[in-house]
């Protein structure tokens, strides 16, 4: 992964936070809605807030001139489960609306079916080099088939994969991806200077 630049280039990614630590990212839409994973949304969450318009996360807010939302509700598919990975997303509703800035489309399934089409992932996780990062990153992943991702992936394809809710994306010869810390967040396709979110 690379370090996102321009700063602030993707003005819907937002840090998912515990205690006033990082733990997932998410996609910021329609002002006062989050849209993250269910699995970063049950368990021991304490203190939830969301932070919005952050690229170095060692600097304040202030610093960055970001700011921080109390979490009103979460809303986890009603479908998701530990085991049933194809329905995991939640929505978080957030205390005080940030307004539309962040000019987030969400696909409506026309964007995410040609092969190679590159995808940007964007997070705060760990990278080979270090364990989390403070600088968020970014990776270009192209999308792929389902035929050929369940072929590739057989048979952890089985347990993983549901074409009704997901995609494929990533590098078959590897060495590119997202990683622990950057669940949740998104992965965006980019058409007329607009973001697309495809999938977290």
């Amino acid at each position: 992964m690379d370090d996102v630049n321009p700063a602030f280039k993707y003005p819907p990614m937002v840090s998912t936070q515990s205690n006033n630590r990082h733990v997932c990212g998410g996609s910021l839409w329609n002002g006062n809605t989050e849209i993250t994973a269910a699995h970063c949304s049950t368990g021991i969450m304490i203190d939830n807030t969301v932070k919005v318009h952050r690229h170095d996360l060692s600097k304040t807010n202030e610093d960055e001139d970001g700011k921080v939302y109390r979490v009103l509700a979460k809303i986890i598919h009603i479908k998701y489960t530990r085991w049933e990975k194809g329905y995991d997303i939640a929505i978080w509703k957030l205390a005080t609306p940030e307004g539309n800035r962040t000019n987030l489309e969400l696909d409506d399934g026309s964007l995410g079916n040609v092969d190679n089409t590159l995808l940007a992932g964007i997070g705060w996780g760990e990278t080979k080099e270090r364990p989390r990062t403070n600088i968020l990153q970014e990776v270009k992943l192209p999308f792929y088939n389902h035929e050929q991702c369940m072929k590739d992936y057989e048979p952890l394809s089985r347990d993983i994969q549901n074409s009704k809710t997901q995609i494929c994306a990533g590098c078959p010869e590897g060495g590119k991806d997202t990683c622990q810390g950057d669940s949740g967040g998104p992965l965006f396709a980019m058409k007329d200077e607009k973001k697309f979110l495809m999938e977290l």
